[in-house]
């Protein structure tokens, strides 16, 4: 009866063991799924790249805030 119940006790600690690897594996796997490409743009001011979604475009090009909007590109290089 004891034999028993220690070969019992180890395939229920390798059934729980298997289940945690497997749904560990899942949140990673999920976490790390590539994101759809955006087009970048690149602020006039300080000449960082962003997503074109989060930059604001004005008739003097893209900007990266606000400030950067009303403070107008800079000189070129």
């Amino acid at each position: 009866m004891g034999l028993f119940r220690l070969l019992l006790l180890g395939a229920v600690i390798a059934a729980v063991l298997l289940l945690w690897r497997r749904f560990k594996n899942r949140n990673t796997t999920a976490q790390q799924q590539p994101t759809a490409d955006e087009p970048m743009v690149r602020c006039q001011h300080c000449r960082v790249h962003l997503p074109k979604a989060k930059a604001i475009e004005t008739s003097q090009g893209w900007f990266c805030s606000q400030q950067h909007a009303e403070a107008g590109p800079r000189e070129p290089r």
